[in-house]
Formats: C-alpha cells, sequence, structure tokens
C-alpha cells in the first residue's frame, strides 16, 4: 500500500504549516506532497518554502506562485490585478531573489504513478489552469471542461480552500483543503491523508488547531493596517475569522457605500455588524454557528465522501 500526505494553501502561514507536521509526527508516508500555494498571504512565506524544501517534499506551483513570478516580471506599463500588488509586495520582500529560480522551475502539475496503486494526478485549479477549480458546488458539465485531458482516474485539486471528495466527470476528485487559510469558519489546519492500492485511493481528511496569535502579532509588527488600510485589516481578519472577507466585503460595500472609498473604518463595521453570512459566496456558506458562538471543534479521521459542511 502506498500512503501519501497531501497539503495545500499554506499561503505563507508558518504556524499552520508547524502544526500540520506536528500531527505528521510518528507517521511513515512514501511522499509529501504540496498542490500549490505555498507562498503570499500570511507573513512567512520564506520559513514556509524553506520548510518543504527541506524535509524534500513535493511541491507544484498554485496560482500564487504565479502571481508572484509575474509581479516580479512587471514593467513600468503593467499593473497587478487588484488584491495582488500590495501583498506581493511584501511577499517578495520575505523572499528576496535567492527564492525566485526555486519557484520558477516547480513544476505547474505532477502525475504520481506508484507500482501499487492508479495513477495519481495532482492539479492546483484545473488542468493547464490554476485559477479555475472543482468545488463542492461544481456540476457534471462544469467539472467535464475542467477535466478535459486529465487521463487519470483519481485527481487532488485545491485553489477553494474546502476539503472534499467528490465523483465528477468519471473520477474520483479529491481536495485537501487548506493548511494556512482556511475559510469554513474553522481556524484549524486542514489536510489529507491518502491510502493507495489496487483497489484505489482512500482519503483521511485531518483538521489540525492551530494558534493564530503569533499569525497576528507579526501582521500587527508590519503595521500592514496603516500600511494598506481596508486591505490589510481584512487579510488579519481573513486569516482570524477563516472567511473569504475581501469579495464579500466589496458586494456590501457597494450595495451600501457606493461611490465612499474603502476605509478600515467601513471594513470594521461590516465585520460588526452581523452582515458576513449574507454576502459570503453560497459555497462558503458553512458553520453558521462559529460566527454566531466562535465555536471551534477540530475534526480529527474525517473519512468517506462527505464535504466540510
Amino acid at each position: 500500500m502506498t500512503r501519501l500526505a497531501v497539503l495545500a494553501d499554506i499561503h505563507g502561514n508558518l504556524p499552520a504549516l508547524e502544526a500540520v507536521i506536528a500531527d505528521m509526527q510518528g507517521q511513515e508516508f512514501d511522499q509529501v506532497v504540496v498542490a500549490g500555494d505555498l507562498i503570499n498571504g500570511a507573513p512567512f512565506s520564506r520559513q514556509v518554502l524553506e520548510a518543504v524544501v527541506d524535509s524534500g517534499w513535493v511541491a507544484i506551483r498554485g496560482n500564487h506562485e504565479m502571481l508572484f513570478l509575474e509581479h516580479l516580471e512587471e514593467g513600468p506599463g503593467k499593473k497587478a490585478r487588484r488584491d495582488s500588488r500590495w501583498v506581493l509586495e511584501m511577499t517578495a520582500g520575505q523572499l528576496g531573489d535567492q527564492w525566485r529560480s526555486h519557484v520558477a522551475a516547480m513544476p505547474d502539475e505532477l502525475t504520481l504513478r506508484f507500482a501499487d496503486a492508479p495513477p495519481l494526478r495532482i492539479l492546483h485549479g484545473s488542468a493547464g489552469n490554476p485559477f479555475r477549480t472543482i468545488n463542492r458546488h461544481t456540476d457534471e458539465t462544469e467539472a467535464c471542461t475542467l477535466l478535459s485531458g486529465v487521463r487519470e482516474k483519481s485527481v487532488v485539486t485545491a485553489h477553494c480552500h474546502l476539503h472534499f471528495e467528490r465523483r465528477l466527470a468519471g473520477r474520483q476528485v479529491l481536495n485537501p483543503g487548506s493548511v494556512g487559510a482556511p475559510l469554513d469558519g474553522r481556524t484549524n489546519a486542514a489536510y489529507m491523508l491518502l491510502n493507495g492500492d489496487d483497489s484505489g485511493w482512500q482519503a483521511e481528511f485531518r483538521r489540525v488547531p492551530v494558534n493564530v496569535g503569533p499569525l497576528v502579532a507579526e501582521f500587527r509588527r508590519l503595521d500592514v493596517e496603516r500600511r494598506w488600510g481596508a486591505e490589510g485589516y481584512l487579510l488579519v481578519e481573513q486569516f482570524r475569522l477563516a472567511r473569504p472577507l475581501f469579495s464579500s466585503f466589496r458586494r456590501w460595500h457597494v450595495e451600501h457605500y457606493r461611490g465612499r472609498g474603502e476605509s478600515v473604518e467601513l471594513a470594521a463595521e461590516f465585520l460588526s455588524g452581523g452582515r458576513l453570512w449574507d454576502y459570503l459566496p453560497p459555497e462558503y456558506q458553512l458553520n453558521r454557528h462559529l460566527l454566531e458562538d466562535g465555536v471551534e471543534v477540530p475534526v480529527n479521521g474525517q473519512s468517506g465522501t462527505g464535504c466540510c459542511a
């Protein structure tokens, strides 16, 4: 039997990665695989890359590695997409030139071929596109499009930051969830164990408690709220609340304050007013009780075909 640990979407969150590494202690794996987005978001991108490389893990690029490389290549006439430039500047400062070549040489996709298990395709988003992925609401028609050209019957994907196992387009589709930036209201780091044999791949989803205090303290040391205003404030709160805040806030802002500039005060009003749930994208409307009572429940050993509802 082949045994794998699959991680994804660490986003520079070293405390979360360290919690997962501690949870993995004492277990033997044939390989540890990271399905993209190791960097960009939390302020420890360099330390995350160092930990992954020093551990000898296999990793692919995600969309944030692509954004990082594009940011370094920008000329005076080019403009980074919104929500990218300021955090990419922070990431570039963390990594320096020494990590550029490493990220540039990372593969975009992988196919794992072990002798005692079926081939396993590792993607970040979809084949050829790290920015589009299958999520818990993707229908059969869209899945066929996203998996076009994928011959393997078992596929790991990431990017949506929610763990699940689904049967779509004649394939087993697995998402390990996010180590560093879960978006289901639980700050617990998510990753996946895979056991493979002649019968296929069996998944076990794990959630590991994470202390977000060191992360918040580092953001405060960097003074991100003063430097980047509402976006800096929302970045910290997105890690603290484990919710997708940027798009949610902007929908609320346009509806209630169109024509008024974004500010920390408005972002704080949005989060303090009990409005967040109604503005979350449907696929992220999970664990509503955590918005009401702040409960954080570790879930370990969850397996089967369910998602993270």
